[in-house]
């Protein structure tokens, strides 16, 4: 049976208002370590992985490959060869910046369009929780965040997260030098440990001590 393929991502407006914007998807993390998770669930081990990740238009597209060894891998590879299954969904970090322009307003959309944001993982699903079958992940804790808050959050000023999710947007563009001479590592250490150790292993090729 040929390669199939899923469409990860699209840029119409999901169930809660908003939509986000496939030129502004960071596929970096993604291709890195492209795993393919069942409904999300980052507490087991995976089922396969995603080759093939491209963009088309305005489409996020990939390719799965499943691993069959694994007894929930093959019985899922089933289930998608014999189209019981179609859909595929993408894991990703908050929006890291959003736009109000209603030049990117579609019909239907009620909230702002999502110009930036990363993607973290990609799953197979048996019904996506809205018609992009996205969903997010807080940076600090790695849980998953309900799409109700994060259509809350979306602006500044009417809930101070989005603007810490600017803050950490910021500190992880930041290499550990520039955090030092910014004077920001003690915030970085604090506030937002994972991208600290991180920053950390890559600087000194070791892992820091936990606070």
């Amino acid at each position: 049976m040929g390669t199939k393929t899923f469409i990860l991502h699209d840029e119409s407006v999901n169930t809660l208002g908003f939509r986000m914007l496939t030129s502004g998807a960071n596929l970096n993390e993604f291709r890195k370590n492209p795993v393919m998770l069942l409904m999300h669930n980052d507490y087991n081990m995976p089922i396969g992985r995603w080759e093939n990740i491209r963009i088309e238009g305005t489409k996020i597209l990939a390719d799965p490959v499943f691993d069959e060894k694994d007894p929930t891998a093959i019985e899922v590879m089933g289930k998608v060869n014999r189209n019981f299954i179609r859909m595929a969904s993408i894991g990703a970090w908050p929006p890291e910046e959003i736009t109000d322009d209603l030049k990117f307003k579609l019909p239907g959309q009620t909230l702002p369009t999502v110009t930036k944001w990363t993607v973290r993982e990609a799953s197979i699903v048996t019904v996506g929780s809205n018609h992009n079958a996205i969903v997010f992940y807080d940076r600090q804790t790695g849980k998953h965040i309900e799409l109700s808050d994060i259509s809350t959050n979306l602006y500044a000023d009417k809930n101070p997260k989005i603007n810490a999710q600017s803050e950490l947007s910021e500190l992880t563009k930041m290499t550990w030098d520039e955090l030092d001479r910014a004077n920001k590592l003690n915030i970085l250490k604090t506030k937002y440990f994972n991208l600290y150790e991180n920053k950390f292993i890559e600087k000194f090729k070791c892992k820091p001590k936990k606070p």
